[in-house]
């Protein structure tokens, strides 16, 4: 992996919303709107980035949310099940519905900030 290709915003986005998890379930009070919206940024940026349809996209968007609702409600294994849902669709869509597979990709954060 090659770090310089990993999109600094994006970086400090995913340790923040990381860091409030592990302050949450240390026992802290933490402002849950905000590590949702941390999160659902997250999840925003990985259906664009690595989006190879719509359906692909939607279902992302779909799968997310509720994932995020229940970390945020303190019930990872739930949100664990919604994560799995989304891993298995990203898996079939990046391996067997992938026209581009094996081509090179121009990195679509490349000049994000």
């Amino acid at each position: 992996m090659n770090l310089k290709k990993i999109c600094p915003i994006c970086a400090v986005v995913v340790i923040t919303w990381t860091a409030m998890l592990i302050w949450m379930w240390t026992g802290h009070n933490v402002d849950k709107t905000i590590l949702a919206i941390l999160m659902g940024m997250s999840a925003g940026a990985i259906g664009t980035k690595y989006g190879q349809n719509m359906i692909w996209k939607t279902l992302m968007v779909i799968l997310s949310v509720p994932a995020v609702w229940y970390v945020t409600k303190d019930q990872p294994g739930t949100a664990a099940i919604f994560l799995g849902l989304i891993v298995l669709p990203s898996i079939y869509f990046n391996t067997t519905l992938n026209p581009r597979k094996g081509v090179p990709q121009a990195d679509k954060f490349k000049d994000c900030c």
